[in-house]
């Protein structure tokens, strides 16, 4: 490599998952999206917080993931400050910080508020300005030492606190298609309760009836518990019955926008032209 180079990044289609980054829900699955466009929203567009949303369970705290391991490679000299929050209606709160050095976690402190805000406040100071924020969930407040990318499901109290701020982007990650799902479960190895004794053809249609009654969620379409998988579907057929007839459906789009994608009926779907909208 040349002197000064930067180190260049070899895309695989699966990594090992870095244990130790703290998450706001256990994840499971792989998926990869935006790693440029954010890199360009921070790096020349300087913006102060690009938050990652969408549709629950398409892998944005997996993105998170992937950001952290590729960042740190390709940007040897930032410290990167990781923190997962616990959400709750009016506020987020810290529950894990985990401090990253070219890639390897170097602290690492949970649960006792006092101890990760001294960590963070330590870490600020040796860092100066080489350092980056990265947040499973929406964090409490924005800091002002450095920038943040914050991957979380929308947050209507974490959009309010960024129209606040200017340079604070949102981007909106797309569903998964078919072929994406039924490509991920066979470089995956994909297997349920289903398919254990069956052939590779039943894996791709057991994806495929699973695409149509879930959509690109890939949480539900990738589950290996078929008892996953079914409670969700029975959970959405549950709120689907509260609208006995046709007539009646006009009205689910008068319910709350959160409400209505929590329940997989709704997922938001990014403009083709500008995945902010």
């Amino acid at each position: 490599m040349e002197a000064g180079a930067a180190p260049r990044w070899v895309e695989t289609t699966t990594r090992e998952f870095p244990k130790k980054l703290p998450m706001q829900f256990d994840s499971k699955q792989t998926s990869y999206y935006y790693y440029a466009l954010v890199v360009y929203l921070l790096k020349v567009e300087n913006a102060k917080v690009v938050t990652v949303t969408g549709t629950p369970g398409i892998g944005k705290s997996v993105f998170y993931a992937y950001f952290l391991e590729r960042y740190s490679y390709e940007n040897e000299d930032i410290t990167i400050i990781t923190a997962s929050f616990a959400k709750t209606e009016r506020s987020s709160t810290k529950d894990q910080v985990v401090v990253f050095k070219k890639g390897k976690a170097v602290a690492v402190v949970k649960d006792v508020q006092s101890a990760m805000d001294a960590l963070i406040l330590e870490t600020v100071d040796e860092a100066g300005d080489k350092l980056l924020y990265l947040c499973d969930g929406p964090p409490d407040q924005i800091p002002r030492a450095a920038q943040m990318v914050c991957f979380t499901s929308p947050s209507e109290r974490w959009f309010d606190t960024l129209r606040k701020w200017p340079a604070c982007p949102k981007l909106f990650m797309p569903l998964w298609d078919l072929d994406e799902l039924q490509t991920a479960a066979e470089v995956l190895n994909f297997h349920s309760d289903t398919t254990d004794t069956q052939g590779p053809e039943s894996i791709g249609d057991l994806i495929e009836q699973r695409y149509r009654i879930f959509g690109g969620v890939a949480r539900e379409c990738l589950s290996t518990d078929e008892n996953v998988a079914k409670a969700r579907q029975k959970e959405m057929e549950r709120f689907i019955d509260q609208f006995p007839n046709e007539d009646n459906m006009g009205s689910l789009f008068n319910i709350a926008e959160a409400k209505v994608v929590q329940h997989g009926i709704g997922h938001y779907v990014p403009s083709s032209e500008d995945p902010a909208i």
